[in-house]
């Protein structure tokens, strides 16, 4: 375990407060400005230089402990979600329609607590550090890719994040190998046909008929193009086609995504869907509109950079609390833009604690998490830079 001496350092109660106020103050997408603000003036207290407007709002701090060693980046993400938060503890969102429902409040607790800490005791790092925070998480393209254009990656060598995750228990983590979050892809698709009254419609080229074949049929994409052992998930999400009840309209939309571990994958999916989706036009004489849209790829943890991370946690949390899966988390997020330019490693920390009450999960209007929760990814990542 990590020597006590050194988790005596934490200050547990900055930790706190540095979540509380940013949890209070949620903002959305790249308008983190007043979040940015605030972490920065605390980085700069420590005594580090920041460097802000990295990736438009996003901004970095470096720990330079010896010009010669190399450099590792710890990412956190600042944006919150357009929810209502349902809780009512103290530090309840203070705006309506925002919160931070999806941890990033305490992400950002947890990467400030460690420079914190880290600071203070510097004389017994071996590694430089530097401190990303990066806005736009939640929404597409994302803050990652544009941080890296702005050389938030520049002369660092391997990257590790921390997502909080309430399916794993308070005191644990999980580390998923190869793959730890899968990719996404999102699609608009519009069937345009010829609409005319209900009661002929054999006069019409019904779109309702081509939407529901073609939600029908992409179903069998993964089941028969996909190998069992590369998985993928299609998903039509949205259907809206007509509004009343004696006219077949002209035009269905509809809506989707898939997710995929693999760019193989992501490339079969995509090929059947328009191929599924022409074909149906073609069948039914009707015409389609098809509007791919590219997500986050998949995020794959480096063998090295894993195994790292692996024996910082078992320090950290004790061997019994570390837990290893070829099964990843079928969500996604654009720190795999980060994990596929260096060696990374993506993580998951236990918050579910049922005695406490804190069960919700991610981007539920009542999600919460305990201190003690937090604390243990500020020990974790301290037992990671030591282990440099």
């Amino acid at each position: 375990m990590l020597a006590d001496s050194i988790i005596d350092q934490i200050d547990t109660n900055y930790l706190q407060q540095v979540r509380e106020h940013i949890h209070m103050y949620p903002e959305l997408g790249f308008d983190v400005y007043n979040t940015a603000t605030f972490i920065a003036s605390k980085l700069e207290k420590l005594g580090l230089s920041v460097k802000r407007n990295i990736g438009k709002t996003g901004l970095i701090a470096d720990l330079i402990i010896n010009p010669n060693y190399k450099m590792i980046a710890l990412r956190a993400d600042m944006d919150a979600l357009p929810i209502h938060e349902q809780n009512s503890c103290k530090y309840r969102s203070t705006i309506d329609g925002k919160a931070h429902m999806c941890g990033h409040d305490a992400h950002c607790a947890i990467v400030l607590t460690t420079a914190h800490t880290l600071v203070r005791i510097k004389n017994q790092l071996k590694v430089n550090i530097r401190f990303l925070f990066q806005p736009s998480e939640e929404v597409l393209p994302g803050g990652a890719s544009i941080m890296i254009q702005d050389g938030a990656l520049d002369g660092v060598s391997e990257i590790y994040g921390i997502h909080v995750l309430p399916t794993i228990d308070e005191g644990k983590i999980q580390i998923c190998q190869p793959v730890a979050l899968s990719g996404v892809d999102l699609f608009d698709i519009h069937f345009l046909g010829k609409g005319g009254h209900a009661s002929t419609p054999f006069t019409t080229n019904d779109p309702i008929i081509m939407a529901t074949q073609f939600v029908n049929q992409v179903q069998s994409i993964v089941s028969r193009n996909l190998s069992s052992f590369d998985p993928a998930v299609v998903s039509v999400t949205a259907l809206n086609a007509g509004s009343v009840y004696n006219v077949i309209t002209d035009k269905a939309e509809l809506k989707g995504c898939i997710r995929y571990l693999s760019q193989d994958a992501r490339e079969i999916v995509k090929k059947r869907l328009y191929e599924i989706a022409n074909g149906i036009a073609v069948t039914y004489a009707g015409k389609v509109e098809i509007r791919y849209h590219n997500g986050y790829p998949e995020t794959r943890n480096d063998g090295t950079c894993a195994q790292k991370s692996f024996q910082a946690a078992q320090s950290a949390l004790g061997k019994g609390n570390v837990l290893v899966s070829n099964i990843p988390w079928m969500a996604s997020e654009d720190f795999s833009y980060f994990a596929h330019k260096i060696p990374a490693c993506y993580v998951f920390l236990g918050v579910r604690n049922e005695s406490q009450g804190y069960t919700s999960m991610v981007h539920e209007p009542t999600f919460d998490l305990s201190l003690n929760a937090m604390v243990y990814g500020v020990v974790y990542y301290l037992a990671l830079c030591l282990g440099q």
